[in-house]
């Protein structure tokens, strides 16, 4: 960016307090992305929603590729401020689940889309990314299929 150094300090603290920012805002922009649909639909066909989050990554690939750069460290607070809210979001829907069941359950979920996404970034994408979203959802929907099972 064109910008100076007294410009750049007058909107943050420091660099962290950017990446800070960065992440914030791209948990909240995929938690929309998940508040737009029913959580349970979400469980049973993740599909349409890694559509979505796939859909708003791919719209900026520059700030994502740094996103889910391996020595950002952004990847990993994204990834884990995600698993907190998704699992507070599952919790309160369904308090005959436990938290220990909820919170591995969507880790497992997070972690292996988030990793995923990552490898796709920094492949030659010769597979399109709906092709692999496709795939994820049939993974989650069968990893996570037990947790559904019971609360049903």
């Amino acid at each position: 960016a064109d910008i100076n150094r007294s410009t750049f300090y007058l909107h943050y603290y420091d660099v962290y307090d950017i990446q800070t920012e960065i992440t914030r805002d791209t948990c909240e922009k995929i938690l929309q992305l998940v508040r737009e649909q029913d959580f349970d639909s979400i469980v049973r066909d993740p599909y349409p929603l890694l559509k979505s989050i796939s859909d708003y990554l791919t719209a900026d690939p520059l700030l994502t590729k740094f996103l889910l750069a391996d020595d950002a460290g952004l990847y990993t607070e994204i990834q884990s401020a995600l698993c907190l809210r998704l699992s507070r979001l599952y919790a309160a829907t369904h308090p005959d689940i436990s938290a220990a069941e909820i919170d591995t359950s969507i880790t497992f979920a997070t972690s292996g889309v988030f990793s995923v996404y990552a490898a796709w970034f920094r492949s030659d994408r010769s597979t399109p990314l709906a092709d692999v979203c496709k795939q994820l959802g049939l993974l989650i929907a069968d990893g996570v299929r037990p947790l559904v099972e019971k609360s049903t």
